[in-house]
């Protein structure tokens, strides 16, 4: 992402994605989620990375509440 390739990530991310879904994988998920809505950060896109952020979030309160902080801080820093 610091390179400024974020259509091509957000490709890569993508697909991860679709295949996550796929799977009972869902901290991995959760944690290709967190990413891509990174990516949307830094191209403006606030509302898309809102959303997969609270997707994220979701997960991250069942499994992992430590990094469900940092989900919420993101989160935070879109108001």
């Amino acid at each position: 992402m610091k390179l400024g390739r974020y259509a091509e990530a957000a490709g890569h991310l993508k697909t991860s994605i679709r295949m996550l879904r796929h799977t009972r994988d869902t901290y991995t998920l959760a944690a290709v989620l967190v990413r891509l809505a990174k990516v949307h950060m830094a191209t403006g896109e606030r509302e898309t990375a809102r959303d997969l952020l609270g997707e994220a979030l979701v997960s991250y309160e069942k499994q992992r509440p430590e990094e469900a902080d940092e989900v919420r801080g993101l989160l935070s820093s879109l108001d």
